[in-house]
């Protein structure tokens, strides 16, 4: 009997959550990016717009941009940006003459390679009426041949997108992985995803979990979601649903939907099912309320095969999940190769031996 309810619990499990999409809000937004761009360049160009702007700034910022302007005209590495300006200026497109004018200095003094992405990247989105976007490529691949991580990612996306004429993903494939070595957090999901589906290559579960694994420990959620699914059903890697659900916590702590059903499914295909029903049906009724009326109709019927697979008369009202033992939280950071600059997200360890 433990054995059969085992197998139609996974059953269940497995069919129920795949069964929700984006369409119906159920999974995280796979097209999100997580990657912050945060370096010396974009953050001196944000500090002259608001110059530009009328915007008083303290004397420690124009101090730092004094020194990075000394350092661009010296052929030297720019200055360590202070984080307060850095937050500031994450993911921003270099817009000013000036910002354009120091960071070509850059470039062309000592071949700054993330110099050249910046200047590629801006004029990539059209900022200077005087360049074009196939400028921007050219100083993109540029950047791309010394290592940069942005140029690489970039690049081997628009290979997979056709923007040189076709789609060829044997081309974007390589410099996608290339930009995952210096853990950038969106290759390693896009290359995960190729590796997965066979995209440019042979189909490789086992080195895409690696890499979902390590998008998923930087706070990619769907990167988690492909991570967890592959420890529930064993693909690619040992079936381990204690793990799975440790990792589906971490997404139903961000309010998704689907991370409080994976939960809830890996419960149910543990091999101790039974052990578990309170907490599979406390995630499922959690992910049945936090649904739209989509997420609803699917998931009900599936909470009613479970509760009469584990001959449950009723589950109604009332049910706190057990205490479960904490996670540490743990910090996971980048480097910038060129600049130095450190990029770091903290968030619950979810991959240790703990609960929640």
């Amino acid at each position: 009997m433990r054995f059969f309810l085992g197998i139609v619990l996974a059953t269940i499990a497995i069919t129920g959550v795949a069964g929700l999409d984006i369409k119906n809000r159920g999974m995280p937004d796979p097209t999100k990016l997580y990657h912050l761009r945060a370096d010396c360049h974009i953050a001196y160009d944000l500090l002259i717009s608001e110059l530009d702007n009328g915007k008083q700034l303290p004397a420690f910022d124009i101090e730092w941009a004094k020194a990075h302007e000394n350092a661009g005209k010296a052929g030297q590495t720019c200055p360590a940006v202070p984080q307060s300006i850095a937050t500031r200026a994450k993911d921003r497109a270099i817009a000013t003459n000036d910002g354009r004018a120091v960071t070509e200095n850059y470039w062309n003094k000592q071949k700054d390679p993330v110099a050249a992405f910046e200047l590629g990247f801006s004029y990539l989105n059209g900022m200077f009426a005087d360049k074009t976007p196939g400028d921007g490529v050219a100083l993109i691949q540029q950047a791309a041949d010394k290592g940069d991580p942005n140029a690489l990612f970039i690049l081997g996306t628009m290979h997979n997108m056709g923007s040189f004429g076709k789609k060829d993903y044997k081309k974007g494939l390589p410099l996608i992985e290339a930009a995952a070595k210096s853990g950038q957090v969106d290759a390693l999901f896009r290359a995960g995803v190729m590796n997965y589906e066979g995209v440019g290559t042979s189909k490789n579960p086992k080195k895409a979990f690696g890499y979902f694994e390590q998008a998923a420990r930087s706070g990619h959620l769907f990167a988690a979601t492909m991570a967890a699914t592959m420890l529930t059903e064993g693909k690619g890697v040992p079936k381990d649903t204690a793990r799975a659900y440790r990792i589906a916590l971490a997404i139903a702590e961000e309010g998704e939907v689907y991370g409080m059903a994976l939960a809830s499914g890996a419960l149910m295909a543990s091999d101790d099912a039974q052990k578990h029903k309170e907490d599979a049906l406390y995630w499922l009724d959690q992910a049945i309320r936090n649904g739209d009326s989509n997420v609803q109709g699917i998931l009900n019927p599936i909470r009613q095969q479970a509760v009469k697979a584990y001959a449950r008369q009723a589950a109604a009202g009332g049910y706190s999940p057990a205490a479960r033992k904490a996670c540490p939280m743990k910090t996971v950071c980048t480097v910038n190769h060129y600049s130095g600059l450190q990029s770091c997200t903290t968030s619950k360890d979810y991959w240790n031996d703990c609960d929640g």
